[in-house]
């Protein structure tokens, strides 16, 4: 009876164990979703800055400020946008560093944000009354010439005033979101016909230029050398030389590259070979080069798009777990795949939005690894009392583009069936023991 009594103790005393066990690894895991959450809330990006290893880049929601390092996607500085008030809406999209400044694009909005990364200062700088909205942007000679529908306003960054505005003709409009810098000219292409408006720095003279193809407009380009790469609305991609004027039309897609779409009324559309037929899917958030491949991103795809000018032919890069159904794509919204930038002149940075990790692409081998923003250098503690419970609690949690690989959420453990659950709970026991 004395070693029954001795093992149910045992047995009593391991259970307890185990209980207190699993609550602190309840509590580490409802610890890490905060933590991981309010970044997430505050960091979905749409573009990023890249100066060496050393980037940045706007949040999509509260304008929070991120520095990071490229090489291993670690954050290293969470900075708050002083602003008049809070708002959800990104009021800056895209940002450029001068120096010691950091100056923020305007989105919808009319004033320029400036960072000191001295003292962390922000001030503003007002535009112009004309000025409604930022589409690109490129920097010259420490100028920044913002470019939108209405006009080119110069930016002088060591005056810290805009000292021009040269307005658009109406015939040119709408813009695409694409500049290209080509020997003192800025080269815009249309968003909705075959052209491309060329202006002269020099002598703020403007040209238009009328291609030849019968595409309806870009969205996305690149520079590569003497070639403007520009991707346009109806999918094609087009090679434009600046000099010889030559174009080269690349419209034959591989024959297993699909899409998924939105019909008219902004209902999910299911996975087609090519592009489909909605209204959404031809658009392209991003283009680069890397060595001698010419990088594509679709809007709506599991995969990447690249044309190897050796093969002179469009191809697929395919990343797994990227299958959409309608109710994964409700999880998150809007594009698949961001382009963070390019470390050490070989490794592309792609964020999924879909999955929350980023895969870091060897152009040398076409393989690739997942990464996860490292936000283990921030003061978290400063981050959610400075976001979490001012920002956040106006609208808590409503950016749905979260999807943190790895990390279980209290709700989806209770759904797990057993052996996952079991899994996932030895795992931690065995660390903890």
């Amino acid at each position: 009876m004395y070693g029954i009594e001795v093992r149910n103790r045992q047995k009593d005393s391991f259970q307890l164990y185990i209980g207190v066990v699993l609550q602190s690894v309840l509590a580490k895991y409802e610890g890490i979703i905060m933590i991981r959450r309010v970044f997430n809330e505050l960091s979905q990006f749409c573009f990023t800055y890249v100066d060496g290893n050393e980037g940045w880049f706007v949040g999509d929601k509260y304008t929070a400020l991120f520095k990071f390092d490229i090489s291993d996607c670690s954050i290293k500085k969470i900075v708050k946008i002083a602003e008049e008030e809070l708002i959800q809406d990104r009021r800056y999209w895209k940002l450029v560093k001068i120096h010691n400044k950091i100056i923020l694009i305007p989105c919808k909005h009319n004033k320029i944000g400036i960072l000191n990364t001295d003292n962390h200062n922000f001030r503003y700088i007002y535009v112009n009354d004309n000025f409604s909205e930022c589409t690109s942007y490129i920097v010259y000679n420490g100028w920044i010439y913002l470019i939108g529908d209405s006009g080119i306003f110069i930016f002088d960054s060591d005056l810290e005033k805009v000292i021009e505005c040269i307005p658009i003709p109406d015939s040119v409009k709408p813009l695409s979101a694409v500049a290209i810098f080509k020997e003192g000219h800025i080269l815009v292409p249309l968003a909705q016909e075959a052209k491309i408006l060329d202006f002269n720095i020099s002598d703020k003279s403007f040209f238009v230029v009328d291609l030849a193809c019968k595409i309806k407009g870009f969205m996305a380009g690149v520079l590569e050398g003497s070639d403007i790469w520009l991707a346009g609305c109806d999918g094609d991609i087009v090679r434009w030389n600046y000099e010889s004027k030559k174009e080269i039309i690349y419209n034959k897609f591989p024959n297993d590259f699909k899409t998924f779409d939105y019909d008219i009324d902004g209902n999910y559309m299911g996975w087609n070979k090519g592009w489909g037929k909605g209204i959404c899917n031809k658009y392209w958030p991003d283009s680069f080069v890397v060595d001698d491949k010419i990088w594509f991103i679709p809007f709506l795809s599991d995969c990447l798009l690249y044309i190897d000018k050796r093969e002179n032919m469009i191809q697929k890069y395919i990343f797994e777990k990227e299958e959409e159904t309608k109710e994964s794509f409700e999880a998150h919204s809007f594009v698949k795949f961001l382009f963070i930038g390019i470390y050490d002149d070989r490794y592309i940075k792609i964020f999924s939005v879909k999955r929350d990790i980023i895969y870091s692409i060897d152009v040398k081998t076409l393989e690739y690894t997942e990464e996860i923003f490292d936000i283990s250098e921030i003061d978290t503690e400063k981050m959610i009392n400075e976001f979490y419970r001012e920002v956040l609690k106006k609208g808590i949690f409503e950016n749905r583009n979260i999807r943190i690989e790895d990390v279980f959420y209290l709700d989806d453990i209770k759904k797990m069936d057993e052996n996952s659950i079991h899994s996932l709970i030895g795992r931690q026991i065995y660390q903890q023991i």
